[in-house]
């Protein structure tokens, strides 16, 4: 049996499905692969170049043509293959529309992210100035200090989110800690809405401020 032959055999013995959809494991133009026999092993090497797969064995190498992934039939997979393609500087391989939808879906979920941590510890100052009985003092603390420390990391990581969490996602959270802290309370909504102030009477630099607590109400 000569080599080509061998190698082919080899390849068909793979489990069938694109090699687009095997997972980077090093470099992040490069996929690695395992035949179904454990005495070969085969590492496949996505050439972006020339838009083809080169497999290396202990038989030899073999090109064959890339076969590529869509979002829908494996999202991993096709991230990698646009990083893959980003890495190469090949624009026309890049799946422009689908790689703008996400980046937007990921920015989208970090302010939502943001806003949702915001409005725990938004909650957890209402209860405090609030809630007459206050069983569970220590763990608010603690909820107030983790989530302080998280939005304070995510914020220092983007302007543009810390701008958006000043601006518009703040305003957002304190609605929704109002609905919270209220339900966390066992209150009416008539009551809670009644109770809280509207507006939220801390600053944006308070509510992250970790040694920041207000004043008990009366």
């Amino acid at each position: 049996m000569n080599a080509a032959r061998k190698l082919q055999e080899e390849f068909n013995a793979l489990p069938s499905r694109p090699l687009a959809a095997v997972p980077r494991r090093e470099k992040p133009v490069n996929l690695f692969v395992e035949s179904l026999s454990d005495s070969t092993w085969i590492q496949a090497h996505l050439d972006l170049a020339n838009s083809q797969v080169v497999l290396t064995t202990v038989s030899g190498v073999l090109s064959l043509p890339r076969v590529e992934t869509t979002r829908d039939q494996d999202f991993q997979a096709w991230l990698l293959e646009q990083a893959a393609v980003l890495h190469a500087q090949r624009s026309d391989l890049v799946d422009w529309d689908a790689l703008a939808e996400e980046l937007e879906e990921m920015a989208h979920l970090a302010r939502a992210e943001v806003v949702s941590r915001l409005a725990q510890i938004l909650a957890h100052l209402l209860k405090w100035k609030y809630q007459p009985t206050r069983r569970t003092e220590r763990s608010w603390k603690i909820t107030l200090v983790r989530e302080r420390q998280k939005v304070t990391r995510m914020l220092l990581d983007s302007t543009n989110l810390r701008n958006y969490a000043q601006e518009q996602g703040f305003e957002s959270a304190y609605q929704d800690a109002r609905a919270l802290a209220g339900t966390q309370m066992n209150l009416t909504r008539f009551s809670w809405d009644s109770l809280f102030p509207y507006k939220c009477e801390w600053t944006f630099s308070q509510t992250l401020d970790e040694d920041f607590l207000p004043d008990r109400n009366p």
